[in-house]
């Protein structure tokens, strides 16, 4: 139950960061924190309460914003009725977070804001699609919402999992 929790806390709250970053790739603080969740979200990754303290410690230390604090490193506060469907689900998705955050990170540093901007708008419900919350079918998902980027910008974005979401993930459907 407390691993539920946990994973309820970290896709919480990286929803909240993609929706900020699509408002303002732009800030710092963000690439900043892109870069920490990157640094945990990998395939070896446990949620457990160690790993939370460590990220939100990691967090609060890059500087004292307002909107920072109070949206995205309130780990403690992030506490809502949405229930999680399938752990397996999304410690199968850790390598493809992983990759979205890299992503994100490479545009950032190379400050294509234009594209951090889609980037988060073709993500920003990804987290929500783990928790179950959203009634889509994974192939439907991938095509519609993350493939965005690559209608926009003319890339091979999240190609490399299609068949992930089209054979391994349409069984959580």
């Amino acid at each position: 139950m407390l691993e539920e929790l946990f994973i309820k806390i970290v896709l919480l709250s990286l929803e909240e960061l993609f929706i900020f970053i699509r408002s303002n790739p732009e800030k710092k603080e963000y690439f900043e924190i892109i870069k920490i969740y990157e640094k945990y979200l990998n395939k070896n990754m446990k949620f457990n309460y160690k790993i939370i303290k460590e990220i939100n410690k990691e967090i609060k230390s890059i500087g004292k914003d307002k909107v920072k604090e109070l949206r995205i490193s309130v780990f403690k506060y992030l506490i809502s009725c949405k229930r999680l469907k399938n752990k397996e689900l999304v410690y199968k998705s850790l390598e493809i977070l992983n990759y979205i955050l890299n992503e994100m990170i490479k545009r950032m540093e190379k400050e294509e804001y234009s594209k951090v901007r889609t980037l988060a708008s073709s993500v920003h419900n990804f987290p929500d699609f783990l928790f179950g919350n959203k009634k889509i079918e994974s192939k439907i998902f991938y095509n519609e919402e993350l493939l965005f980027y690559n209608r926009e910008w003319k890339e091979d974005f999240m190609l490399c999992y299609k068949n992930t979401f089209e054979n391994e993930f349409n069984k959580y459907d």
